[in-house]
């Protein structure tokens, strides 16, 4: 069974908090300072890659949205996983 991946990354260097929603799970995650985030995802069993396309809205949250067949995803922060929640 092959398991096609992909990854994002994106950093906050600002001294505002970076908050990322992933959709359509709506799991949200704070991280602060000079945070170094990447969001993997991964799905089997034949079907093509999952993409994603990023939207920034009016208070600076990054809004994720992971479209496709996505059997799992998992949120790092400097190459640790987090659990989801909003100003953790």
């Amino acid at each position: 069974m092959a398991t096609a991946r992909i990854q994002f990354s994106v950093g906050e260097r600002g001294p505002r908090p970076l908050v990322l929603s992933i959709e359509p799970w709506g799991e949200d995650y704070t991280f602060r300072g000079a945070a170094k985030v990447a969001a993997v995802t991964a799905t089997s069993n034949g079907a093509d890659a999952p993409w994603f396309h990023v939207h920034v809205d009016r208070d600076g949250v990054l809004l994720v949205f992971l479209e496709g067949a996505v059997d799992a995803w998992q949120v790092f922060e400097d190459g640790r996983p987090v659990e989801c929640g909003h100003g953790r």
